[in-house]
């Protein structure tokens, strides 16, 4: 699943992620040396969908930080057979994947449920 159907079909997920990595990048601006003006520009535009899906797309490892501030534990396991799986909280994964992205990346959907669900219960 793409990175735009998982946040199409998450919303709250989705707003918690652009919230942590706005976070992000106003961490990354106390260190630096960033004109204001260019911070003053990233602040009124934002994290746009589009974005937001480009940088999921290209690194879909960032958003283990943002599962992990929720609650969403997502763990990749090697197998003595050469296969990998998963641990998600109280999930495991019963099918052997071929590869560690092929784990990650069912995790992953599995990851965005918990999440909204977690979100729609605390509505």
């Amino acid at each position: 699943m793409k990175a735009k159907d998982l946040l199409d079909s998450h919303p709250l997920s989705k707003e918690i992620i652009k919230k942590w990595f706005m976070k992000e990048i106003l961490k990354s601006f106390e260190n630096d040396d960033v004109p204001q003006e260019f911070k003053d520009l990233i602040l009124s535009e934002g994290v746009s969908d589009e974005k937001l899906t480009t940088l999921i797309d290209v690194n879909t490892r960032m958003l283990l930080d943002v599962f992990d501030d929720n609650d969403v534990i997502m763990v990749i396991t090697y197998h003595e057979n050469s296969n990998f799986g998963w641990a998600l909280n109280n999930l495991v994964s019963e099918i052997p994947f071929l590869t560690r992205k092929d784990a990650e990346k069912d995790c992953l959907i599995q990851a965005f449920e918990i999440l909204e669900n977690n979100l729609t219960n605390n509505n």
